[in-house]
């Protein structure tokens, strides 16, 4: 994670008594402003984090993240909302020296006090988006002109293949 990237989502955990915590965290704009190269420019996502702490070194944290983002549709060009809503769990086990490519594991070093979160939710809230993206996913229609010029194109290049 970058420096001083998202440091308001973070969980400490030191002073924590095994069981089970609720966290509450809302991004929006400015969150997906931090990065130049995020998919997402506009939107905003409310997500509940539930923290398991099972002992000093081992916590599992299930995220539910829900909302929408404000983006193109990729057949009419219009701006339209999009809802999102996903679940993900993140098993963090405090630990130095350690090493992972599962994205469901994060091994935090022992001098740690606190789990960021921060870049979880940016890829979370990444993978919650659709690959291809259109108006009626947002309950909306695409823009009629639109639709015309796209046919009439269609059809141009249909009778010049004939």
């Amino acid at each position: 994670m970058r420096r001083n990237e998202w440091q308001e989502y973070a969980i400490p955990f030191l002073s924590m008594k095994v069981g089970r915590y609720t966290y509450h965290f809302e991004a929006d704009d400015a969150f997906f402003a931090q990065r130049p190269e995020s998919l997402i420019k506009s939107g905003h996502l409310n997500i509940d984090v539930i923290f398991d702490k099972r002992d000093d070194f081992h916590f599992e944290l299930h995220f539910q993240l829900k909302g929408s983002y404000h983006i193109t549709c990729d057949r009419c060009l219009n701006e339209f909302d999009l809802p999102v809503e996903g679940t993900f769990l993140l098993t963090v086990e405090r630990k130095d020296h350690a090493e992972s490519d599962d994205d469901d594991l994060m091994y935090l070093p022992l001098y740690q006090h606190q789990v960021p979160i921060g870049e979880h939710i940016y890829q979370y809230a990444h993978v919650m988006l659709p690959f291809r993206k259109v108006c009626a996913m947002g309950g909306a229609q695409c823009d009629p002109d639109m639709e015309k010029l796209i046919a009439s194109y269609g059809r141009k290049t249909h009778e010049s293949k004939s």
